[in-house]
């Protein structure tokens, strides 16, 4: 249906590519402006941060983030790309517009700032610095009971650990 539309309207800014094996992900990311994430507007997905995010920020890219609640919120929390309404084609064509009237210098602060916020927040060394300080932590209280480190206060530390954006 998509490559009967592009002929159709004769559009020559659109190119379609075989299914492409992992290991070409990234110079094929490379090539990208501005990376999109869209998902049905559910319940689920609300409470949901697909892993393309991750992989978006990792490789330094801005994303368009078609998907509400926990994802929406990371995008925004990293100045790292634009959030678009999911499932309603005149937000996600808005936000394109959006992202593509910014000056060439803020786009790529943006794809910056998506990467920085990976590396300190989301990273497999992030998480690890996470865990160590909570070992850390705990091993410094000692004799303390275990019901006493249970409870919100731990709650709140594994949350941010496994969230790796809440402290």
């Amino acid at each position: 249906q998509l490559r009967q539309m592009v002929i159709h309207r004769s559009l020559t800014n659109v190119i379609f590519i075989e299914r492409q094996p992992q290991e070409n992900m990234g110079r094929i990311m490379s090539l990208a402006d501005l990376m999109l994430v869209h998902l049905k507007d559910t319940q689920l997905f609300r409470m949901t941060i697909p892993s393309k995010i991750q992989a978006y920020m990792a490789a330094g890219k801005p994303v368009l983030c078609g998907v509400h609640g926990d994802a929406a919120e990371l995008v925004l929390a990293s100045i790292g790309g634009v959030v678009v309404e999911p499932e309603n084609p005149k937000s996600i064509a808005q936000g394109i517009l959006e992202f593509f009237r910014l000056p060439g210098a803020d786009q790529m602060k943006m794809g910056e700032s998506a990467l920085e916020y990976y590396q300190s927040n989301l990273s497999i060394r992030s998480g690890l610095r996470k865990f160590e300080a909570l070992f850390s932590e705990m091993a410094g209280q000692g004799r303390r009971s275990r019901s006493a480190i249970r409870g919100a206060d731990m709650d709140r530390q594994v949350e941010g650990i496994v969230l790796g954006m809440r402290p």
